[in-house]
């Protein structure tokens, strides 16, 4: 080509690139979110979210330049207007609005290969359906008789781990917390659902890669994701089975959270089929989102008591107060473990498990607070950064669980402790398996507590969290020591 002929497309291209910026700031109306800062045009904002440290930097990242009473700001990301919101005005108006309830958009296609197109909630983007799936899988979760059996069924679970444990603790060999805890909660889940591992790798593929690479490019990552879907799927599918045929001769005496959803999902639908599908998703949902969170936050939990021994061994004490040394861990008894919820919501605080908060997709024109929020958008509600805000709490970066022994006198949020708290989301959207997450954290970690010190292996060597959208401990070393009983 010409020399210049390749000046006159650079020329025309940095023309182009200019009007774009130009046309991008003046379109604004007044009463629309301001652009976050250094926007680049075509690329848009694209390296913050790139950044190589994470979540926790994209909020401060694109509020630079724009004072406190900015909540929300516009970016683009390769063409596509995203909102980043902060703060617990974000918190309170945006999560708790009704109109903002759909979680992100996936294409048919990417569904269709999860076996999640039009079921279950979270990523059913069908509005009329999700909201009968939501009430669905609320009715599972929220049943007291299931609710009831939860705690005994996962004591029962940790006695039968504790030879294994005692052998560590006897040996001084190191254990990797994380992977512990892992299986742990596996475990836990597998139990509570079934009365009974999770192969399923390709929500995070297909969430992230267009159908045009994965059908076109990345044909054998597409060929191995399907299968280990297939293979996922499969193995619900004659567990649920199963269940579904045990039921037929009678309820059981002992609910677990799969009887729970049959029962509910019969209240919802009517044709046998639906109410399959409906009860395998459910299913599907609760192995894909409970496993992580709780692992995640327990190992976080055992890394800050080997730091803080004083607090362990507080817990230690509430729990022989309710239980003694070795007895049954009762469902009444989670209540009067004070330091213990404290000590799971500071925890949830420090260590954010969605540190970019959670997403939406803005399916309608929406004023919030005077801010007009353009339909077709996706937003990121940047939930670390009220965690962290130091006008909010005192010395942020320190875990300090006597922080949440008492409520304020004007208990407001998702938790009773203000808007800069909601580790499980808040409104429309907020967790629906939160009660169950909370309650197997606190019975597995009651148990340990009272039986265990934690040591870390080698304290000099500083904990590593992987800062992505979802925060997870990386390896980690912990020593198990016996507690004397008194």
């Amino acid at each position: 080509m010409p020399e210049s002929n390749i000046s006159y497309l650079l020329a025309s291209a940095a023309a182009l690139a200019a009007g774009v910026a130009i046309l991008g700031q003046s379109r604004h109306q007044a009463n629309e979110p301001p652009i976050a800062s250094n926007w680049r045009p075509v690329l848009g904002h694209a390296h913050h979210f790139l950044k190589k440290n994470g979540a926790m930097a994209l909020g401060p990242s694109m509020f630079e330049g724009h004072g406190p009473d900015v909540f929300v700001v516009e970016a683009s990301l390769l063409g596509q207007r995203v909102y980043v919101a902060r703060g617990p005005k974000a918190v309170k108006l945006i999560m708790g609005n009704s109109a903002i309830r759909t979680r992100i958009l996936l294409p048919d296609e990417s569904l269709d290969r999860m076996e999640s197109n039009r079921i279950g909630i979270l990523f059913n983007h069908d509005l009329e359906s999700w909201k009968v799936n939501r009430k669905c899988f609320v009715e599972s979760v929220g049943r007291p008789r299931f609710l009831k059996g939860l705690a005994p069924k996962i004591d029962e679970l940790m006695s039968t781990l504790v030879q294994s444990l005692d052998e560590i603790a006897d040996k001084g060999n190191p254990v990797l917390i994380n992977e512990m805890m892992n299986l742990i909660s596996m475990d836990c889940i597998m139990d509570v659902l079934f009365t009974e591992k999770r192969v399923f790798d390709a929500g995070e593929f297909y969430g992230k890669v267009p159908p045009l690479l994965f059908k076109t490019v990345l044909r054998n990552e597409d060929a191995k994701h399907r299968a280990l879907s297939q293979k996922y799927n499969a193995y619900v599918r004659e567990l649920v089975r199963a269940k579904k045929a045990e039921m037929e001769n009678a309820i059981p005496d002992e609910m677990d959270f799969a009887t729970s959803a049959f029962m509910a999902a019969e209240s919802c639908f009517e044709d046998p089929e639906t109410i399959f599908k409906q009860v395998n998703a459910i299913v599907k949902e609760t192995i894909g989102g409970g496993t992580d969170t709780a692992s995640n936050s327990m190992a976080f939990l055992v890394y800050e008591l080997a730091r803080h021994q004083e607090i362990a061994d507080v817990i230690c004490e509430e729990v022989i107060a309710v239980a003694g040394w070795n007895g049954p861990i009762r469902h009444e008894m989670l209540n009067q473990l004070p330091m213990l919820e404290a000590a799971l919501l500071e925890v949830s605080r420090i260590y954010t498990l969605f540190a970019a908060g959670t997403t939406r997709h803005i399916t309608e024109d929406v004023l919030i607070d005077g801010v007009l929020l353009k339909k077709d958008s996706m937003m990121f509600l940047v939930i670390g950064m009220a965690h962290w805000d130091a006008s909010y709490w005192e010395n942020p970066s320190e875990f300090d669980p006597t922080r949440f022994l008492e409520k304020p006198a004007k208990s407001e949020g998702p938790h009773g402790f203000g808007w800069n708290l909601s580790p499980f989301g808040y409104g429309v959207r907020k967790c629906p398996g939160q009660e169950l997450a909370l309650l197997e954290m606190k019975v597995v970690m009651a148990n340990l507590c009272r039986r265990y010190r934690f040591r870390l292996a080698d304290p000099k060597k500083p904990l590593e969290v992987k800062d992505s959208l979802a925060r997870e401990c990386g390896p980690l070393e912990v020593i198990f020591e016996h507690r004397v009983e008194a």
